[in-house]
């Protein structure tokens, strides 16, 4: 069973202003919470999971995503961040039907995206042009 819990800043919330206008979705897992963040005016923070242990908050590694879902993920990339639906089916040894059922699971996880015969990782796995941005200011 999971549960959900949604979280918006809106500006009455003064104390976190830079925080404003923020989606926060927290999804218990087994055994931990998957923590999404979706800023308004940002690019979205690339999701992390969180566990308890002894009374306290702990990032963990743990995935929230299936074991297909992950060696999709692997699988594009291997290839660049995207790849055909025939290609990822190839990967996972998997015919149309199954396969078809395994790329809509990733998608609704927020693993993959569609598009059309394409599958690719989702724009925060490659890097926005908010990294880019970064980046460059790091090397001035």
């Amino acid at each position: 069973m999971t549960h959900k819990l949604e979280v918006s800043l809106d500006r009455a919330d003064n104390i976190i202003e830079g925080w404003r206008d923020t989606l926060i979705k927290l999804e218990r897992q087994k055994g931990f919470v998957v923590v999404k963040v979706e800023p308004r005016w940002a690019a979205a923070v690339e999701p992390f999971n969180l566990e308890f242990r002894d009374g306290t908050v702990w990032p963990t590694e743990k995935s929230s995503l299936s074991p297909q879902a992950e060696s999709i993920r692997s699988f594009l990339r291997s290839q660049g961040g995207q790849s055909t639906k025939a290609a990822v089916g190839g990967h996972l040894g998997i015919r149309r039907n199954a396969l078809q059922k395994a790329l809509k699971r990733a998608e609704e996880a927020d693993a993959i995206v569609i598009d059309g015969d394409e599958v690719k990782l989702p724009e925060t796995e490659k890097g926005s042009s908010l990294d880019v941005l970064a980046l460059a200011d790091e090397t001035k």
